[in-house]
């Protein structure tokens, strides 16, 4: 045999064994990702029918608060009154009826929003000013005049 003609077949093979190798991580990426939007829709659509599921006609959840691993307090509305009511795996407890009315959460919701660029910004600036303050102590940390 040729070594030029055996050299040339190797050279061939692994080119091509390159080449189909790259189209096969492709694939896989694409497979991927394509199975990634599936999922999302999927847990989209379901979130969308799990939360008609807590909307009935004259029962709504307006607020949850997680409280501990599977206790939670609600605001619930009914009809045109408001209450609070905890709920756990075990049991739903009424607290008390609020004196709020719906349409007064509505508007202390639209009323005070803090983004998270304000919300940082006053959470830094309080951090900073009490960092300002001087240390009283003999600790360590402290300036020695």
């Amino acid at each position: 045999m040729n070594p030029a003609y055996i050299n040339a077949a190797v050279q061939g093979a692994a080119a091509a064994g390159f080449a189909g190798g790259a189209f096969e991580i492709l694939f896989f990426i694409i497979v991927f990702f394509c199975i990634l939007a599936l999922a999302y829709l999927a847990a989209k659509f379901v979130g969308k029918r799990a939360s008609g599921r807590m909307r009935g006609r004259l029962l709504e959840i307006v607020d949850t608060l997680a409280v501990g691993a599977d206790a939670q307090i609600l605001v619930v509305k009914a009809g045109s009154e408001l209450f609070l009511v905890s709920r756990s795996a075990k049991q739903i407890s009424f607290l008390t009826k609020l004196d709020l009315k719906p349409d007064e959460i509505a508007e202390n919701e639209a009323a005070a929003p803090l983004s998270f660029t304000e919300s940082f910004k006053a959470v830094l600036e309080s951090r900073l000013s009490r960092s300002d303050r001087p240390k009283s102590g003999n600790g360590g940390g402290g300036q020695n005049g």
